[in-house]
């Protein structure tokens, strides 16, 4: 349709744009519209673009449907980020004590969606051409709305009072686990565009790259419920992304492999590191949610609608740009330095929030800040843990 390398690029970095500038907005919005609305709206909002983009073929080449490329692309992201933040929200509030064993039951999904998301565009494209996946998605996604409506709970405690993001920046760990956050996603956005080219050199079929990028997110995908499980079971979330980071300096060292272990790359070696990443980088993400929320209350936030909104647009909008930078930062380093240096650089980038994480849990739990911060909101939530340890029978 006349459109360069460049442009497509941009095309779809809009989408992860977008989304990091409007989901602290809708994060501030959902005490005002509801939790669910937000979600319904936006699934519908997505929905129809998805439909609506399905028809910009029919546009003139070049500047025409380019432009409406990007119109369309954005209004997507504009709903997606409304969908993601009033989902999160309504997790939130929804699964209070055993939030990170919902968010990895919703993470196997995420990734059952980007595996049969492909083999069955390319098969409605094949039927029916470039309209069909379009059309057959948007519309499917808007009948889901229609159910979700009857299904979905309604929030019943709104307090119409926003959130205040800086006072949840303000928090040192909110800081951490941002971080944390942020480079998880940019990891798991880095090997989108650069992981094919790098199994060039292994003359694999188009099926055989596909099963090492299946690899790679089924490992993130199964295993998300198990941590978000022990999440849960023993509140160690800090444990768990230190854990996660750690292996994933493995994963990146060995994926290149590094220059400086000065070993030669080898297919298994390639498949290994892919499903070390899939199961480090779901354990150095999926707890951080709930630590954003915990960090939040020990700090004297209130526990209703208005925080779970503000952080999940902190969320959402951390992973948008994470999912943003990492390819396009990736790709850029490793047009100038190579793949096999890319992923080390990778991988010293978790090597730094690793030492950061290990310090940081040091200074606030060995030194006694956390217990420090709210006395009042620390005695309660020992009262709570004790009432919730008392057997049900004498």
């Amino acid at each position: 349709m006349g459109t360069s390398t460049t442009q497509v690029g941009l095309i779809f970095g809009s989408y992860a744009l977008t989304m990091f500038i409007f989901s602290p907005i809708f994060g501030k919005l959902i005490p005002i519209v509801g939790a669910k609305f937000l979600f319904l709206a936006g699934s519908f909002m997505g929905g129809g673009t998805c439909f609506i983009f399905g028809f910009l073929n029919r546009l003139a080449p070049g500047t025409q449907f380019v432009t409406f490329c990007f119109i369309t692309r954005i209004l997507e992201a504009i709903g997606a980020a409304a969908s993601s933040t009033g989902a999160y929200s309504i997790i939130a509030k929804t699964f209070r004590q055993n939030i990170t064993t919902a968010f990895g039951t919703i993470e196997i999904f995420c990734g059952l969606g980007l595996m049969i998301g492909p083999p069955v565009g390319g098969a409605l494209y094949q039927a029916g051409g470039y309209t069909l996946p379009f059309v057959v998605w948007g519309l499917f996604s808007m009948g889901i709305v229609v159910v979700n409506y009857f299904i979905v709970p309604s929030e019943g405690d709104e307090s119409h009072r926003s959130g205040s993001l800086i006072q949840l920046l303000k928090i040192p760990s909110i800081i951490m686990t941002s971080i944390c956050v942020l480079c998880g996603f940019m990891g798991i956005g880095f090997l989108d565009p650069t992981l094919a080219d790098h199994l060039s050199q292994f003359d694999l079929s188009a099926t055989q790259i596909g099963l090492m990028f299946l690899a790679n997110s089924g490992a993130y995908a199964v295993s998300a419920f198990f941590w978000g499980w022990l999440t849960d079971k023993y509140d160690i979330p800090k444990v768990l992304m230190i854990i996660g980071n750690i292996a994933s300096i493995i994963g990146f060292i060995y994926i290149g492999p590094s220059p400086l272990l000065n070993i030669k790359s080898e297919l298994w070696l390639v498949a290994f590191s892919l499903v070390m990443l899939g199961l480090s980088l779901a354990a150095s993400v999926l707890p951080t949610f709930n630590e954003m929320l915990s960090s939040a209350r020990l700090h004297g936030m209130e526990e209703n609608i208005s925080t779970y909104g503000i952080i999940s647009g902190l969320f959402s909008s951390l992973f948008s740009l994470g999912n943003f930078l990492g390819p396009t930062v990736g790709s850029a380093m490793v047009s100038h330095i190579g793949f096999e240096w890319t992923s080390t650089c990778f991988s010293g980038m978790y090597a730094f929030v690793a030492t950061t994480l290990i310090l940081f849990c040091l200074w606030e739990y060995r030194c006694g800040t956390r217990r420090k911060i709210n006395p009042a909101v620390s005695r309660q939530l020992n009262i709570q843990d004790d009432d919730e340890k008392k057997p049900l029978l004498a």
